[in-house]
């Protein structure tokens, strides 16, 4: 049984996670992902759910899954339904990064 990832805003885990992935909508950050990889917003949201599942040491798997059933969770990682890519497609995109 895995514990699921509900987002709480008052939590300080949560309010760290989201200083962290703040980062990555900064438009300096933006140019530096598209030097390496394209398009820049699906590899945005692959690190986003990698650091979400390292941070809360999960499996990507389950941080996939959970984006799924918590419409929450994916508000929190700023990702629309049709955005979260397939679990396979994230480690294939670190494998080639």
């Amino acid at each position: 049984m895995q514990i699921p990832l509900v987002v709480d805003p008052n939590d300080y885990r949560w309010k760290l996670l989201r200083e962290i992935l703040n980062i990555f909508e900064m438009r300096k950050t933006k140019k530096i992902i598209a030097k390496f990889t394209l398009p820049v917003r699906t590899a945005i949201n692959c690190i986003k759910i990698t650091l979400t599942s390292m941070f809360f040491s999960t499996k990507i798997s389950q941080v996939i899954e959970e984006l799924g059933h918590r419409g929450d969770l994916r508000e929190f990682l700023g990702l629309k339904e049709e955005e979260v890519p397939k679990t396979a497609f994230i480690y294939t995109f670190l494998s080639s990064i």
